[in-house]
């Protein structure tokens, strides 16, 4: 069978994010790599996917998929998916994302048989400890049925790793740590501090605390929003940056509580290395995360954390050594823990100290191996 491999994922903007490392390393096993993939996905309509792939030497393909798993597009997607198998001699696909992981194990089903190997990555199971019931009575029956036609399950936190092993019926299962972070890169970024504060409007006396994020419900930036409001600390300096569909709800709520000087929403940012080695305290106030790669990267860019107490956040974060933990909805915990690192600035760099060592064993040279190993052993098996 020749070497033609498919990364499938429901957008474009996820595969540039987050898979063009695994690319990588298929195209150097000497796999030529499609993708299948919503490249026109209106949010993310300003990135020019197809130069970005062509110039990777990978193949686009666009698909028809929604984020909402019931709509009816993504049963044309199951469709278009299959002719690509078909019509490209596939011998590997390595699904991600919820809807691509669930219409492209259908859709490499049948072709199963003749011999094609397919990979399912796992970046947060929808239901999990203490997630909705509701999550568990939808999402669970899904998981555990697709899961027979996976080669292979891919989980990046251990406690996904753990209900996997438990409750999947894929012939293997795997934990590799998250997408990996570019250690060095943010490590070693180089940047004039206090020009990079000034640019920011940032005085040498105020505190800069940074959030990375998808302007959404999840994120739940609003909690530190109002922690923010809790603290009246006006030397406090909040940025978020990101973009999202709640930006003008938070942009509301900035406003409804006096926040206008010290609370700023700035967009996507191409100098997000620049900004971590500049901040005093990075935030992280998610309500559910597979890993998180912001995450990675603030504690690779020497950033002591405030995030919630989440599966994913506590692979990374040790509360009370390399960061504080927060309950989810609580403003108060927020409020406390900024409070407390803003008084401290020698916690500051032991907590920042602790979190640089231990994120070298989630660096990409690490996962990048696990990789190699199991794309082998699949392969092989």
């Amino acid at each position: 069978m020749k070497k033609n491999a498919l990364v499938i994922a429901t957008i474009g903007a996820f595969i540039r994010s987050f898979e063009l490392n695994n690319i990588s390393i298929l195209q150097q096993m000497g796999y030529t790599v499609h993708v299948a993939t919503n490249m026109h996905y209106s949010q993310y309509a300003f990135l020019d996917f197809e130069r970005i792939f062509k110039e990777r030497n990978i193949i686009a393909h666009h698909i028809d998929f929604e984020r909402s798993p019931f709509s009816k597009s993504n049963f044309k997607a199951k469709k278009q998916i299959q002719n690509i198998i078909a019509e490209n001699e596939i011998s590997l696909v390595h699904c991600h994302t919820p809807v691509g992981g669930v219409i492209g194990r259908l859709a490499a089903k049948k072709f199963r048989k003749s011999g094609l190997k397919l990979i399912y990555t796992v970046h947060g199971l929808q239901f999990y400890n203490g997630a909705p019931k509701k999550d568990w009575m939808l999402f669970y029956p899904v998981e555990k049925l697709l899961s027979r036609y996976a080669d292979a399950m891919i989980t990046i936190n251990l406690e996904d790793y753990e209900t996997v092993k438990a409750k999947m019926k894929a012939k293997k299962n795997y934990y590799v740590p998250g997408i990996g972070v570019d250690y060095d890169k943010f490590s070693g970024a180089s940047v004039n501090r206090a020009e990079k504060r000034a640019e920011l409007g940032i005085k040498d006396d105020q505190i800069f605390l940074l959030s990375v994020g998808e302007l959404n419900d999840n994120k739940n930036h609003c909690i530190v929003i109002n922690a923010l409001s809790k603290l009246n600390n006006k030397k406090i300096k909040y940025i978020i940056a990101g973009v999202g569909p709640i930006k003008e709800t938070l942009q509301s709520l900035i406003s409804a509580l006096g926040l206008q000087k010290q609370v700023f929403l700035v967009g996507q940012r191409p100098d997000i290395p620049e900004l971590l080695k500049c901040a005093d305290i990075f935030v992280f106030p998610s309500i559910r995360e597979g890993l998180s790669v912001s995450l990675m990267e603030a504690m690779a860019g020497g950033v002591p954390v405030i995030c919630s107490k989440i599966r994913g956040n506590v692979d990374l974060i040790d509360d009370g050594k390399g960061g504080i933990l927060c309950e989810v909805n609580s403003a108060d915990d927020y409020a406390n823990g900024i409070k407390t690192l803003i008084d401290n600035e020698q916690l500051r760099v032991e907590y920042a100290r602790y979190s640089d060592n231990k994120i070298k064993n989630f660096s990409l040279t690490v996962v990048d191996k696990k990789m190699r190993e199991i794309y082998s052993s699949v392969l092989e098996g």
